[in-house]
């Protein structure tokens, strides 16, 4: 919880002086890489695609951007008369650097610390709470390689596209299980630049 006070004490005082924001919406396909000594080794997981919505801050000379970023890792599979599925929402502070940026290409690096914010496994119907399962729960660490594609620029406003990959991990005691996300990720970028361009600036 206080982590979270945190992050918007920082998005507030960082937005004062941000020159420009952006909110990041799309889909986020997560690979579940479950080792858990109670679940059947050859079982199959669906990969069922979710939400993903990131907050991001920067200043127009900075190739940095800071923000915040909320992830759903969703996923289902069927074993033998067994149903299962998974229902885990995160949440942390991210971090952004255009380490290559050419015509109306972007290519960053990202790294984002998560929190588990609510979740919810399913066996047969039979709910139990993740935020009660340390292989879910703590701090998870998740570096992201991303590449942005502009569209036709709005007046002082963008629109790109954005895929990424990314592997989540968490940091510390998984207990006797291991699990780790391999995400793939598909947005509609909206920026939004608050400071004053002349109408002869380009993409």
């Amino acid at each position: 919880m206080k982590l979270r006070y945190f992050i918007y004490t920082f998005l507030l005082s960082y937005y004062i002086i941000a020159q420009k924001n952006s909110i990041e919406i799309g889909l986020i396909r997560s690979n579940y890489v479950y080792d858990n000594e109670s679940m059947p080794s050859e079982l199959e997981y669906e990969i069922k695609p979710s939400l993903i919505i990131n907050f991001m801050l920067s200043k127009n000379s900075s190739k940095l951007r800071y923000g915040v970023t909320y992830q759903e890792y969703n996923t289902g599979a069927t074993e033998g008369g067994q149903i299962y599925k998974w229902d885990a929402n995160y949440m942390g502070p991210k971090i952004t650097y255009t380490a290559l940026s050419k015509n109306s290409i972007d290519a960053l690096f990202g790294i984002s610390a998560l929190g588990l914010v609510n979740g919810r496994q399913l066996i047969n119907g039979s709910p139990y709470n993740l935020n009660k399962s340390i292989e879910f729960n703590g701090l998870w660490f998740s570096p992201s390689l991303e590449l942005s594609i502009r569209l036709p620029k709005l007046e002082n406003n963008k629109i790109s596209l954005k895929y990424s990959v990314s592997n989540s991990i968490k940091l510390g005691d998984q207990g006797n299980e291991r699990l780790r996300f391999f995400n793939q990720n598909l947005f509609l970028v909206f920026d939004i630049d608050k400071s004053k361009t002349s109408p002869s600036d380009e993409l």
